[in-house]
């Protein structure tokens, strides 16, 4: 693995981290172990498989940068979106839930 993908991976599980400490706040479902389901990765997608009331959920990072107003970040998220639906629709991923969660690096 090349140091930048490294990089990325690290950076993408602190992201998780935090997702995974605040979705059962936001959606009252219990994190587990393990769940009833098989939920198979298709080329690295989604990037995360966790257990939320004992059924799999695949969760997708992406990251939306250069964005310095509202409208341009939202047209990213829009873009980026519709992106990794085609993808997934492709390849068949929709087989099981799965959630985007878009982070920014403040449009710095």
């Amino acid at each position: 693995m090349r140091d930048i993908d490294l990089g990325k991976r690290m950076c993408e599980e602190i992201i998780l981290e935090q997702v995974l400490g605040s979705y059962p706040l936001i959606t009252g479902r219990e994190a587990c172990d393990e769940w009833d389901a098989d939920f198979p990765q298709v080329d690295g997608s989604p990037d995360f498989i966790r257990g939320f009331d004992g059924r799999a959920l695949g969760i997708e990072l992406a990251e939306i940068r250069g964005c310095h107003d509202t409208w341009a970040y939202y047209e990213t998220a829009s873009h980026l979106a519709w992106k990794k639906h085609e993808s997934y629709a492709r390849r068949g991923l929709f087989a099981n839930p799965i959630v985007l969660v878009l982070y920014s690096d403040g449009g710095e």
